[in-house]
């Protein structure tokens, strides 16, 4: 191999000048290669870093959003629960209101009925009054008749023929009125007055 220069002590071979300028060469390219290697080592870790700080940031505000929702559901809950419990009030005051009505309705149309009966009563008296009255004039009659000693069988037989009249009329008022009470009984008009 050639010999490129001499000096005394020194002579430098043109292969040993190659190798070292080849590990110059090597060593600088991979000087630089590392230097790369490392600098975009710590951009991708800054890159990383600062997308890991992003990151943590917006999950932090969400976490934030989340629980601020769930405070307002919570508290829209609450207010709903509330509101429920107040209808549930107000619907119970409402049926016992009902109830309330429905007892003091019940009520009137006994009084009502009870007040209707009253009258009726009173006017099935006042028309039972006049045949009871006669029933008695008729039976005094009898006896006075009898007394005196001129009851005959004709007048027998005619004043037991208007008294059964009488009395016949007076278990057709009873027969009206208990068909009024009997739910089952066929309705139809009728006159106190008349019976």
């Amino acid at each position: 191999m050639g010999i490129l220069f001499r000096e005394p002590g020194i002579i430098v071979r043109y292969s040993t000048l190659k190798g070292f300028l080849f590990i110059a060469v090597t060593g600088g390219l991979l000087y630089h290669l590392i230097a790369q290697h490392i600098l975009q080592s710590r951009a991708a870790e800054e890159s990383l870093k600062s997308l890991n700080d992003e990151l943590e940031t917006r999950v932090a505000r969400r976490t934030a959003e989340l629980e601020a929702s769930g405070k307002e559901l919570q508290r829209q809950n609450e207010e709903l629960q509330q509101a429920y419990r107040g209808i549930e009030k107000e619907t119970a005051k409402r049926l016992q209101t009902m109830e309330e009505l429905r007892i003091k309705d019940r009520l009137m149309i006994h009084q009502g009925q009870m007040a209707a009966m009253g009258e009726m009563l009173r006017n099935v008296a006042h028309q039972w009054r006049q045949p009871l009255n006669l029933l008695g004039l008729k039976v005094q009659e009898m006896g006075l008749l009898y007394k005196d000693g001129v009851l005959s069988e004709e007048t027998v037989k005619s004043a037991i023929g208007e008294m059964m009249t009488i009395i016949a009329s007076l278990s057709c008022t009873i027969d009206d009125v208990r068909s009024l009470a009997d739910p089952d009984a066929e309705k139809s008009w009728f006159s106190v007055m008349r019976s």
